[in-house]
């Protein structure tokens, strides 16, 4: 981003400083929240959320310790190890036997002794799914668990970066159908709606 670059959002001129900007004004480190990702660049940090709150926010969480001795800072970085687990697994193998044994095996490694948390499975295609879902039900009852198509979690990243890159959604008789539709699959991760069940609905039937 440029130095002092002016952008619009919602209609408002706002100031965006760059990396470089920010540690020219800054002695030690400049610390910012909101963003749920921990992340350090140079001595910009984000601190992160404390606790894991969906899939996408599989890696550490915890917080940073800042530091001064003699006009030199430094910054450490805290894990949460008690923070909620959400974790992705894939089964791998050429059969059904093949894959309950590497996903259970993966399971018992991540989520062992406890086995509390959330589990995604991720299947590369429907073939397998609803059985892989129905034994790791069966065999873990504490976890919640989801299982999807390795498509399925591609359409959802997609959808989730372009909801992290747009400041603001316009709504219009063209997309209201498909914002309607990711508000319930967000909000409701069991919901059997699809979006020609939405666009259905919208329709005007007299």
């Amino acid at each position: 981003a440029a130095i002092n670059a002016v952008n619009k959002i919602n209609g408002k001129d706002k100031i965006i400083f760059s990396k470089d900007k920010l540690e020219s004004i800054v002695r030690g480190y400049a610390l910012f929240g909101h963003i749920h990702t921990n992340s350090v660049m140079g001595r910009i940090v984000y601190n992160g959320s404390f606790d894991r709150l969906a899939y996408r926010e599989e890696r550490e969480k915890g917080f940073y310790i800042t530091t001064r001795k003699n006009d030199v800072y430094d910054i450490k970085f805290i894990e949460n190890q008690d923070a909620a687990k959400f974790i992705t697994l894939t089964p791998f193998g050429d059969s059904l036997d093949e894959l309950k044994k590497d996903l259970f095996n993966k399971v018992d490694k991540v989520f062992g002794p406890y086995y509390t948390g959330h589990l995604r499975i991720v299947c590369k295609d429907v073939t397998n799914r609803s059985v892989l879902y129905k034994l790791a039900l069966d065999k873990y009852p504490t976890l919640d668990i989801s299982c999807k198509t390795e498509k399925e979690v591609r359409e959802e990243a997609k959808i989730e970066q372009e909801i992290q890159t747009f400041t603001s959604i316009s709504i219009t008789e063209s997309n209201i159908a498909e914002l309607i539709y990711r508000y319930i699959k967000d909000t409701d991760k069991t919901s059997i709606c699809t979006l020609e069940d939405v666009q259905y609905y919208l329709c005007d039937r007299e």
